[in-house]
């Protein structure tokens, strides 16, 4: 097994394994707390007072890094954008001519 093959089956074991930790930590804090709220206080299952804000934070990281993810691959899709002046041929002809050289090799040492 090598390649996506394996990534694919690590990631299911990596998710199996945090819903089973998941799992045993909720069995584990099915305490009742109170949970000020600018309306009130409601009375919450421990639990769900950790459990769902990482859930939440794990899945808006998700979406982002997947709408960067897109972002990349439209922009390196889309064709390089030269200047206005590039494309017309109207270009300052010695804007760049301390860098051009004119191809002539460098001299050799000595």
């Amino acid at each position: 097994m090598r390649g996506a093959g394996s990534a694919k089956v690590l990631q299911a074991l990596l998710v199996a394994a945090g819903l089973l930790a998941l799992t045993l930590f909720t069995l584990a804090n099915f305490v009742l707390v109170d949970v000020r709220l600018p309306d009130g206080v409601v009375r919450v299952r421990l639990a769900w007072v950790a459990v769902v804000p990482t859930l939440c934070a794990y899945s808006a990281g998700r979406l982002s890094a997947s709408l960067r993810r897109r972002e990349v691959e439209e922009r390196s899709a889309r064709p390089e954008r030269r200047e206005r002046t590039e494309a017309t041929g109207h270009a300052h002809p010695h804007r760049h001519q301390a860098d051009d050289d004119g191809g002539a090799l460098p001299s050799p040492p000595g």
